[in-house]
Parts: structure tokens; sequence; C-alpha cells
């Protein structure tokens, strides 16, 4: 052969199709001395030959399959055991294709809420927004479960929720059914409707992480988030500040851009764009205030700083 392998035909059979005749035959089993056979044989577990039903192919193979993950609930191995495992230093092809195959698993894992009682609150993902499923802040009991914000079976204390939670979070979570059912949690496959995972839903997965890879500006930006949510001020000062950078604020420019004012214009100044930077920074009125403070850098009248 042109890779320099021989073909060791002591080791090889001939499998001829029903309608070879048998002249044909004859000259092949001569000239190769070879054996035949009329069965379709195995290789290392799968079939050598096959026709366009690729199911009824390798169905075989899926049973093995499934009876071999079945008989792996019974081991020590758990879900979250998997989930922690690493790669290690010198892993095999195989191990490093399932530590490929669970950092992806990991990106579209969120918890699915029962009675709560083994969800942290703020440290696990619950929340259904990807990728990271958690809360935007951490709550000051760290240590807090799911099932401390439930009122009775079926139900969210709302009231709760919206006092320890930024408004994003908290509609995200009342969004989230309850059983009536005392069930414990569970894991769900967030990119499939019925919680399960599909390998349709995991290629488009690996198709988006690898389109929106994160650069070195988001991952600044997103520590920079976290040290801002961890500084020990009043929670309403860091919530007014997170919606003045999100353009959020009800000034009459983000009024206007929804429809709900006539215009843009500050209703104090009659400035033609109050913004949320000039609404706390830049108006004459604000300015006064900023004074009052004795805060020089602020005291300025360019608006070249915004949230």
């Amino acid at each position: 052969m042109k890779d320099g392998h021989m073909i060791n035909f002591s080791k090889s059979i001939l499998f001829f199709s029903p309608n070879t005749i048998d002249e044909i035959r004859s000259i092949f089993i001569a000239g190769l001395n070879m054996q035949t056979t009329e069965v379709i044989e195995t290789y290392l577990g799968l079939p050598m030959m096959g026709g366009k039903n690729k199911k009824v192919l390798f169905s075989s193979m899926k049973d093995r399959i499934w009876l071999r993950l079945h008989s792996w609930r019974s081991s020590p191995f758990s879900t979250a055991g998997f989930l922690d495992s690493r790669e290690g230093n010198y892993p095999s092809l195989t191990w490093r294709s399932i530590c490929w195959g669970k950092h992806l698993l990991i990106q579209g894992l969120r918890r699915r809420i029962g009675n709560g009682q083994n969800t942290n609150a703020f440290k696990d993902p619950w929340i259904p927004r990807p990728p990271s499923f958690l809360p935007i802040m951490n709550g000051l009991n760290e240590e807090m479960k799911v099932s401390e914000l439930i009122q009775q079976p079926g139900k969210w204390n709302r009231d709760l929720i919206q006092q320890l939670y930024l408004i994003p979070d908290s509609q995200l979570i009342l969004s989230v059914p309850l059983s009536p059912f005392d069930h414990e949690d569970s894991w769900l496959w967030h990119y499939n409707k019925n919680g399960s995972y599909s390998v349709k839903s995991g290629y488009k997965l690996a198709l988006s992480v690898d389109r929106s890879s994160p650069s070195s500006s988001s991952e600044v930006l997103s520590a920079w988030w976290k040290a801002f949510w961890a500084i020990q001020i009043s929670k309403k000062i860091l919530i007014f500040g997170w919606r003045g950078f999100h353009e959020i604020l009800p000034t009459t420019k983000g009024l206007h851009r929804r429809n709900v004012s006539t215009n843009s214009n500050c209703p104090l100044c009659g400035y033609g764009e109050d913004s949320n930077a000039h609404a706390v920074f830049w108006c004459p009125f604000s300015q006064e205030v900023w004074v009052l403070f004795e805060n020089q850098f602020m005291v300025r009248h360019e608006e070249d700083i915004s949230f």
C-alpha cells in the first residue's frame, strides 16, 4: 500500500453482494486467497457495512450506550462530581473531549426550582438569564436558600424578592413557575423548552459561544461591575448608579424615547437633551447642589462626563 502497510489476507474476509456472479467470485477468491462470508460482521462494535437507514444501522449501539448510562446512575460518580471534575495534567484525547463537552454543558445548565432548599439564592445559577444565570448583585445574606423566597408552595414572596433583588432580577424570578408540590431542586438545560439536552441545541450554543468569545474589554467591565456592587454603601445608591449607567432613569429624554413625553427638554432649565448625565451632573440646578458639596471636580459647565 502507499503508506507502506501490507494487507494481512489471513485476517481478512471477502463479502460479495447478491448480484455478484459466481465467475467473478471465483476469480477474487483464487487471486486473493481469502475466505468469504455471507454475514455482515462488526468491528470494534460498529457495523462494517450499512445501507441508507442509519437509524436502524446504529440502533443496537445506541441501546448499549443507554444501558451503560442507566447503569451509571447507581455509581458514586454523581452529577455534581462530574461537573466539578478537572482535565488533569496529562489527559487523554477522550477525556479532553469529555471535559470540553462538560464545559459546554455547564454553560447551558441552571437549577430547576422545586422547594428551593438545595439552591443558593445568590451563588447558584437559577435565574433564567444566560450566560451566567446568576443575579446581577450579591445579597447581604450569601447563604440564603431559594426556599426562603417562597411564601407558600406554588407562590413566591413578591415583597421580599423585590426588596432583595434589582428590578431585572425580580421580574425574572417572579416569572419562574413554582410547583404546588414538594419537589427537590434539579438541573435543567436552558436552551431547550422541555429542559432536556439535545445535540441540536448544544451545537447551536457551541456556535454562539465561538462567535461571541469574550473580549478583554468585556472582562474588564464585568470585573468593574463586580467591584461596584461590592461597595459598602446604601443599596438604593448602587441601584441609582446602575440605572443611570443604563440610561433608564425617568428623565424626559428617556420618557420621550418610550413615547411617554412629547419632548426631551429638561423641565428645569429647558436644555434640549435631558439625559441622565445632564439631570444628575450638568443641569444648573444640579450644579448648585454640587457646589454645596464643595466638589470642584463636578462643578464644571462642559458636559463631558456621564455615567
